[in-house]
């Protein structure tokens, strides 16, 4: 069973009046740049290299998740890069003891105070060598051709997901064969996101009991983990979970 690990930020809304609609749902382009400004602070070669895409699939991060405490939200993030992850991780703790992590968003400010930075190790749960996963982002799945898919349902969405995986674990040298399905009653939601000027296609599982299963190799399994699944994946989606109890 190889370690996995996972950054975890924590962060509150300095503004008593904040309402986390409208951000919060369109969060993928001003969170990825709020994490590369991040990653700027701490190697700026690194977050050059990260903007020319030179790391495939460089950061996976969730979507902004409420806490139990008003406006105050969580979010994870991850990197098959060490280099990456060590950055980002360093970039928000230093930023939590200096000064206020700031969002923009269409011409306004958001101010947040980061309240914990945190490391997690975990294993992913091998039951006859499968894994499940739920779904912590909105995913985007496009063909080969480029063009959105529309699955009608969770069969569909198992074909078209295994199809897209295969394609990335294909293109980095993993030929394993794996299966994979979709478990859980509720149904995907369809979502348009704005990323700068265009909206994408994404879907969003309606409950957390929503997972997805990987049957075989840990190394597809992992990939599924550290590279996403779908499309857009550097830009918040396409990101994947544990069950809990798995958290070291």
């Amino acid at each position: 069973m190889f370690p996995y690990s996972r950054i975890v930020v924590t962060f509150r809304a300095l503004d008593p009046n904040f309402t986390s609609s409208n951000l919060f749902y369109n969060h993928n382009y001003p969170f990825y740049s709020t994490i590369l400004s991040i990653i700027k602070s701490e190697d700026q070669e690194l977050s050059k290299e990260i903007h020319e895409n030179k790391y495939k699939r460089a950061f996976l991060f969730s979507n902004i998740i409420p806490t139990k405490r008003r406006n105050e939200f969580r979010i994870f993030i991850t990197s098959q890069h060490k280099k990456i992850q060590q950055a980002i991780a360093n970039g928000f703790s230093r930023l939590s003891t200096s000064r206020p992590l700031i969002i923009y968003y269409e011409g306004s400010q958001y101010l947040f105070s980061i309240n914990n930075v945190n490391i997690q190790s975990f294993s992913i749960s091998d039951k006859n060598n499968t894994y499940r996963f739920n779904f912590l982002s909105y995913f985007i799945l496009r063909g080969e051709d480029g063009k959105p898919i529309e699955p009608k349902d969770d069969s569909e969405f198992s074909i078209y997901i295994k199809e897209s995986l295969l394609r990335t674990v294909r293109s980095i040298g993993i030929k394993d064969e794996f299966d994979l399905r979709i478990n859980g009653s509720c149904s995907f939601k369809k979502k348009l996101i704005k990323i700068k000027h265009e909206f994408y296609r994404a879907w969003s599982a309606a409950s957390p009991k929503k997972t997805i299963e990987i049957s075989g190799s840990e190394l597809v399994a992992a990939s599924a983990l550290y590279l996403g699944i779908g499309d857009k994946t550097k830009m918040g989606f396409g990101m994947l979970g544990i069950e809990k109890g798995a958290i070291e």
